[in-house]
């Protein structure tokens, strides 16, 4: 590849410098600096325009390139005297355009031709100037949305982050350059999280476009399954920014898709409090119609009608009026909810996990300890040398028969959106083998490592009304869909198995095992996961004989079969605000039946008061038969 350099012109300066002479004593004369800055980037245009002049068809045509940067024609006095040498590199650096290259430049001001003559010349795609813009980024800034499709389908990063850990979609959903964000994320498998990619300051696209009141972006992400629920660092979900700007169209749409209004930041404010501080009055009338509380304080004690501007505001009015409103009108059959915590995880997950009760006075659950991974109370050896995993070396993302992995697991479990296939066989799952730290595949692109990535689902931990505590969804889900990890303390079931081998003085005087979750291993020691002193939120999912969970054995750190980890999938899809559940099995029900008896409502539920006699006696059965067999 051959590069480009002005060569010297005696007579050509001499005519320059008898015009910098007229321009002086016309008042017309340019700064030196600016001159210096104009002539390096017209000879840069020059170069390319030179090395294209032989080449094209109808090189007049050409001369818009000119105009890279808004440098004026006039300031490059002729083409004839450019000869093509070997000396100009495309990736140079230009101290006057903040340590950019012409591929900065002529992306940001648009001149496909030239970004495409720079690229097949070797600019390279991926720098960084001085304010920590990439090409891309600066196309996106500038709208010029042919320059980004080229440069994106020309290899070009989404994901590298720029300037306060900005991408390239951060920055089209800021400036509100929808046409940009619809190239980004129509790349093929891109990671299925990229859309909720945080900044620096804990900031997805999504909350960019919701605080520059962008609603068509915001309803764009949105149908891209952006999630509206992730936290920033001050723990603002998006319908914060959303008041914050006054939108009520994209408030409308987040409070649509499940958004609470009455969610609190790390300083206690709720939407409400936020819209009021603005005086957004259309936000806040939307909020108090969707029952938004106005009797919440912030941690400074304040309520919204505190935070509002002034009282003759019409926010002020309008909260005023709500709480009259609520004050005549007596609720008796609205029951109170109580927010006890919002995260029994102590952020411990990616998510918070908010704790309510509107059933009776009892408080947050403090007698265990939240652990977000397995731990161990005893010592138990399990086999996690490195050398006994097995492992793939795909470049495909791992979506084909030919993996290793999906080998061994008998076919690909996950989709590209990190379900279960399909064809997953839900009544008798097998065991899925993840990639894992031994496989060659790129991990932000492999399809097959789901369970080893934060939890994205967001679950609450509520009190039923004859079950004790629950778990249940906040937004929709799809069957096939993540939910959770059993997570306790891995134990020897010896002395602690809820079996046919333990009688019933043994159970009645035994400690709570009702947390016990057996591994279920076919020959020799088995273990169970005991998540009665240490748990995450999975260890409150109540019994379902209709149950809407199931649990699958996935492996990722070790390949040691007897202990797996127990991952909840979706058997279905699932609604917001429904309870989640897994079946706890024949075996836990059989001992714990003297107890309690099942409170599912299942019409098929067969450890209920008036079933679960007869199941029992089927049970008792079974042995007897399995005796004289």
């Amino acid at each position: 590849m051959r590069y480009f350099e002005k060569t010297s012109n005696p007579e050509e300066e001499r005519d320059e410098s008898e015009t910098e002479e007229q321009e002086e004593r016309g008042g017309g004369r340019i700064k030196e600096d600016e001159t210096r800055k104009i002539t390096g980037l017209a000879t840069m245009c020059g170069d390319v325009i030179n090395y294209l002049l032989p080449i094209m068809p109808h090189p007049k045509s050409l001369s818009r390139i000119f105009l890279i940067a808004g440098v004026p024609v006039q300031t490059i006095k002729s083409s004839s005297n450019i000869k093509p040498t070997t000396g100009l590199n495309p990736n140079i650096l230009f101290r006057e355009c903040l340590m950019g290259s012409v591929l900065h430049l002529s992306s940001s001001s648009g001149h496909l031709t030239v970004v495409q003559i720079l690229v097949q010349a070797g600019a390279q795609l991926d720098v960084l100037d001085r304010a920590q813009n990439t090409p891309l980024m600066l196309a996106v800034l500038e709208g010029k949305n042919e320059v980004v499709n080229f440069l994106i389908k020309a290899g070009a990063s989404v994901m590298l982050k720029g300037m306060g850990g900005m991408t390239a979609l951060h920055l089209a959903t800021k400036s509100g350059n929808q046409q940009a964000c619809q190239h980004i994320l129509a790349i093929p498998n891109l990671p299925r999280d990229f859309i909720d990619t945080k900044d620096d300051g804990g900031w997805t696209p999504l909350v960019w476009a919701a605080e520059h009141s962008h609603a068509h972006i915001v309803e764009y992400l949105l149908s891209k399954r952006a999630n509206p629920f992730v936290r920033d660092a001050e723990q603002n979900i998006a319908l914060h920014w959303s008041a914050f700007s006054g939108c009520a169209e994209i408030t409308e749409l987040l409070l649509n898709l499940g958004s609470d209004p009455n969610s609190t930041n790390l300083y206690g404010d709720t939407p409400l409090h936020i819209g009021a501080r603005q005086n957004m009055y259309d936000c806040v009338l939307l909020l108090l119609a969707r029952r938004a509380r106005v009797d919440l304080k912030n941690t400074a004690g304040e309520l919204a009608l505190d935070c509002c501007v002034s009282e003759s505001s019409e926010c002020f009015k309008a909260i005023s009026l709500n709480i009259m409103l609520r004050d005549i009108v007596v609720k008796t059959l609205e029951r109170t909810v109580h927010i006890l915590t919002n995260d029994i995880s102590h952020g411990k997950e990616v998510n918070p996990i908010q704790c309510i009760n509107w059933e009776d006075d009892e408080g947050e659950p403090t007698d265990y300890v939240y652990v977000s991974t397995n731990c161990f109370t005893s010592y138990i050896s399990i086999d996690q040398t490195i050398t006994s995993l097995q492992s793939c070396r795909c470049t495909d993302g791992c979506t084909s028969t030919d993996c290793r992995c999906n080998t061994i697991s008998l076919g690909c479990p996950y989709d590209n959106m990190g379900r279960l296939v399909p064809d997953f066989n839900y009544a008798d799952a097998p065991m899925v083998f993840e990639c894992n730290q031994m496989c060659a595949c790129n991990r932000n692109r492999c399809v097959n490592r789901v369970i080893q990535k934060s939890v994205t689902e967001h679950v609450q931990l509520f009190r039923t009304r004859s079950k004790g505590w629950g778990v249940r969804m906040l937004r929709p889900i799809p069957k096939g869909t993540y939910v959770c990890e059993y997570i306790g303390d891995i134990v020897h079931d010896v002395d602690r198995y809820i079996g046919e081998a333990i009688t019933d003085v043994e159970a009645d005087h035994r400690e709570d095992d009702s947390y016990l979750f057996d591994l279920d291993n076919k020959d020799g020691e088995t273990y169970c996961i005991d998540a009665r002193h240490y748990g995450n939120v999975s260890r409150f999912i109540n019994h379902m004989c209709v149950p809407n969970l199931i649990p699958v054995k996935v492996f990722v750190d070790h390949h040691d079969l007897h202990f797996p980890r127990i991952a909840f999938f979706a058997n279905r899809d699932i609604d917001t605000y429904e309870e989640l559940g897994f079946d706890y099995g024949e075996k836990f029900w059989i001992i714990k039946s003297k107890s309690f008896t099942c409170d599912c409502g299942a019409d098929n539920c067969r450890y209920s008061k008036t079933t679960i006699t007869q199941t029992l006696e089927n049970y008792l059965n079974r042995l007897q038969e399995m005796d004289r067999t």
